[in-house]
């Protein structure tokens, strides 16, 4: 502490003496008093201002958590069971067995699965995927969400300059809507030690519902699909996908449209749109 500093702490208001010792005295005695008091109130706000501060930091970085953590457990809701490239059999709630929904559940308590009921996958092949270019070719996805994904193409290529933007595709009912969800395998990156997948989910902007579709198999077929066989993974020795509705795709001059077929008992069944 400088000198100066420490004169001016130790200052006491002495009153011009009138020749009254006692009267004098009580003066300084009181004038110190004073100065005391003023100190301790000094004090005492600086002490509860920290504190209050303090509070208030505490408080928000717990709001900002709980934001973190919402925002992290929606995005690990949309994330697959595994990073291998194929159909995965957890995708829907309905047609998953109900032990193997729970143990799931019990592994993770936040996870769910993306659709409440499942309705395509796509391509067939296990490894094969859909470029992005035919995605924007077709009516799959409204131009917003096109351009949702040739940003996010722009952005990934950033640091997998290599990379071409390419999607395994599942569509699927939740909350009485219908779903596109995408999945980009990036594959494995050395530096983040695990594979890369990103995954995208948009409404559909198909001029039908998915469950129109279900119904024009089924009186093809003449038997109900159930929910577990829509939503079965099951590839022949080819690796092609032979459970479920399978997803395609064919060209029409500068577009691309959806076509869907069931393979059930030895009978491959097709419904054009």
């Amino acid at each position: 502490m400088e000198d100066e500093e420490l004169k001016e702490l130790l200052k006491i208001e002495i009153p011009k003496s009138e020749k009254n010792f006692e009267k004098t005295l009580y003066e300084c005695k009181n004038n110190e008093q004073k100065r005391n008091y003023k100190l301790i109130n000094v004090l005492s706000l600086f002490v509860f201002g920290v504190i209050v501060m303090t509070i208030s930091v505490f408080i928000t970085m717990k709001i900002d958590n709980k934001k973190y953590d919402k925002n992290v457990n929606n995005i690990q809701n949309l994330v697959p069971e595994n990073v291998d490239k194929g159909k995965s059999p957890y995708l829907a709630k309905d047609g998953i067995n109900p032990v193997i929904y729970n143990n799931l559940k019990k592994n993770n308590p936040d996870w769910e699965p993306v659709f409440d009921k499942m309705f395509a996958f796509g391509p067939e092949g296990v490894s094969s995927t859909i470029i992005l270019d035919v995605i924007e070719a077709s009516n799959l996805l409204n131009s917003e969400d096109k351009q949702t994904l040739l940003i996010y193409e722009e952005n990934i290529k950033n640091t997998y300059p290599n990379h071409i933007v390419s999607f395994q595709i599942a569509l699927g009912i939740r909350n009485d809507i219908d779903y596109v969800y995408l999945i980009d395998y990036c594959g494995y990156d050395n530096n983040l030690g695990k594979e890369v997948v990103n995954t995208f989910i948009f409404k559909s902007n198909l001029d039908y519902s998915f469950l129109t579709i279900i119904d024009e198999f089924e009186i093809q077929i003449g038997k109900e699909l159930t929910d577990e066989f829509l939503n079965s993974s099951y590839y022949d020795n080819q690796n092609a996908l032979s459970s479920g509705i399978i997803l395609g795709f064919t060209q029409d001059n500068d577009t691309y449209q959806e076509y869907y077929i069931v393979k059930l008992d030895g009978n491959v069944y097709l419904v054009n749109k």
